[in-house]
């Protein structure tokens, strides 16, 4: 795989969920990389199954990722500049909504739980 480019441009990060209009990220990609962007492809584990990782990483010259990294693994992927999330799921824009408002209130609604505990510290750590 050749190098990514390290000119400090704009980094996009297409972010995929398990759905058929997975299968056509690669247009997204193209898109974006005619109007100057440096695209990076991010996909859900199942969603990786809808696209063609091998073709994607040939297109953009950069790992799709699909798994966590651990914490004392480098980054693969240069940081964004920007996101988006195509397609997205209804289970993922809740998770996501979910975390963003929890993440910013100091006090749960509801009783504290050990999954609330979990991602308490996992907003505190920016995970």
């Amino acid at each position: 795989m050749a190098e990514p480019p390290t000119d400090g441009g704009r980094v996009l990060y297409v972010i995929a969920c398990a759905a058929p209009p997975a299968r056509d990220v690669h247009v997204l990609v193209r898109l974006a990389q005619a109007e100057g962007w440096d695209v990076c492809v991010l996909a859900t584990p199942s969603g990786r199954d809808f696209l063609d990782a091998s073709v994607l990483e040939r297109l953009t010259r950069h790992p799709v990722r699909s798994e966590y990294k651990r914490p004392d693994e480098p980054d693969v992927l240069p940081p964004p500049s920007a996101n988006v999330l195509a397609p997205a799921t209804f289970n993922t824009i809740n998770k996501w909504a979910f975390r963003w408002l929890y993440c910013r209130s100091s006090t749960p609604s509801w009783p504290l739980t050990r999954w609330w505990t979990r991602a308490s510290s996992n907003c505190a750590a920016g995970a």
